[in-house]
Formats: C-alpha cells, structure tokens, sequence
C-alpha cells in the first residue's frame, strides 16, 4: 500500500503501478492522471478512506487511468468513511472522469469489488457533520469480461449512505460512463433517499462486453 495524508498540490502522473493499493488521505488539490494500477492488493485500487479524525478530501480529478483486475472488496476508484463512527468527514469537488476500469479474471465470493464507490461502510453507522458536494463521475469505462464474479453492491457505480446521518450527495453529476459486460448488475442504482441537491445522472449506458482496448504505453498516455 502507497499512502500520502494531508498533503495539498499531489500529483501521480505517468506511473505504472503493480500490485499496490494508492492512498490519498486528508488531501487537497490532487491530480491522479494517465497512471496504469494494475491488479492492486488491499480493498480498493485508488481513493481516499476516512479511518479516523477529521477528515477533508478536497479538489481531486482521478482522470484517464486504467485500473485492471483490483483484487479487493471495495472498488477501483473509492472515497468512503471506512469507519462507521466517524464525524466531520468532507469530500468536496471530486472528479472521476475517462478512466478505464476492466475486470477479467475471476473474483472470489469475498472480493467482488465494484467499479466506482463513493458513500460510507455501513448504512447502520453512527456518523455525524458529513459532507459529500460537487461529484462528477463521467466518460469512465467500465469492462467485466464473461465469466468474472459481478459486484457484491447493486451496481457498478455505487453511492452507500446512511439515512439516519442526514447526509446526501448533493450536487453530483453522472453521465456518459459505459459498462461493457453480459452479467445482472446495472452500472448505475442509487436510491432515491441518497440523492441530495442538484443530483443529475444521464447517459449511462450497459452494452454487451467487448474486449477492452489494448493499455496505451507510457509515451501514448503522456501525449493526453
């Protein structure tokens, strides 16, 4: 695991990992561009997990990556309060946008991570001041090869919420993201009760699967 915490102006551009969760904890004004997460370990491939104390992720655009195969029980991309007790939690102006997320080998019962995952651990938790504005998940695509274990949540793109907190995602935009698989699950189902002000999702289309595009070199993803 690669962690940072509350740093501001973070930049992972260009790199290739393997085998690695990346962390990014408590942090403001992050850039995760045109990086290769391959088969990351842990409970998710990227993201930031509140586990403790205030917590304030701020100005994060996540944008053409390609995350393959994560081997954990979260997601590709994640931003939760991993711990159901917490309080003073922020995520503000979060950007998840044209990345590239494929699942082909198959997934035990126990990991069946989801594409993109924003919200908290546990619906039954006792949260307080929490604050979920201004998301945009966007142009991400979304591969689940014949065969590989579908999700564990309701859908790909997945929001957990806890009624009781008082929180919604407000201010939250989804369109154009595409899943390519022949499974049940849907990209998208959030319920009513999670969606706050301004909430707008369009666009969001499941197809049947086809091979995922080959991944770009270094020197094609740096010429973005």
């Amino acid at each position: 695991m690669f962690v940072i915490q509350g740093s501001t102006n973070v930049k992972l551009l260009d790199t290739r990992w393997d085998d690695l969760q990346i962390e990014f904890d408590s942090c403001r004004n992050v850039q995760v561009l045109r990086n290769v997460v391959n088969h990351p370990h842990g409970t998710g491939g990227f993201g930031g997990w509140a586990v403790g104390g205030k917590y304030l992720m701020e100005d994060c655009v996540v944008q053409d990556n390609w995350f393959i195969n994560t081997d954990g029980n979260d997601a590709a991309i994640v931003f939760k309060i991993d711990n159901a007790k917490m309080s003073d939690v922020s995520y503000r102006n979060i950007r998840v946008l044209d990345n590239t997320i494929i699942y082909t080998n198959p997934q035990p019962t126990a990991k069946r991570p989801s594409a993109i995952k924003f919200g908290v651990a546990t619906s039954s938790g006792k949260y307080g001041n929490i604050v979920f504005d201004q998301l945009t998940i966007a142009g991400n695509k979304i591969y689940v090869a014949p065969g590989v274990a579908t999700t564990a949540a309701s859908s790909y793109i997945y929001f957990n919420h806890a009624p009781a907190a008082g929180f919604k995602f407000d201010n939250t935009t989804i369109t154009n993201n595409t899943l390519f698989a022949d499974g049940s699950k849907p990209i998208l189902a959030v319920r009513d009760s999670a969606k706050g002000v301004n909430w707008r999702e369009t666009n969001n289309v499941e197809t049947a699967y086809q091979a995922p595009p080959p991944i770009p070199t270094a020197q094609e993803r740096s010429r973005k």
